[in-house]
């Protein structure tokens, strides 16, 4: 994919916002010290978590890399 970069830092900055977007994960990371680190210490919040990350980056990387196929070709 030479004719169109993908651009990281849009890809960051979307990933953040989609990520902070989760009401529910926010509520649940402005508690106090103690509950968070029980809560870090929980499967069931890190599935939570890693779903919420792996989500938020899948559907900020898509548009980038449509857009860098769209700009390219499989041939030469």
């Amino acid at each position: 994919l030479k004719k169109r970069n993908i651009s990281s830092a849009a890809v960051c900055t979307c990933i953040s916002e989609k990520f902070t977007s989760d009401k529910k994960l926010v509520s649940a990371l402005s508690a106090d010290d103690t509950k968070i680190k029980k809560l870090f210490q929980s499967k069931k919040f890190e599935s939570y978590m890693m779903a919420r990350l792996m989500h938020s980056g899948l559907v900020c990387l898509a548009p980038e890399l449509e857009a860098a196929l769209d700009a390219d070709s499989p041939e030469n």
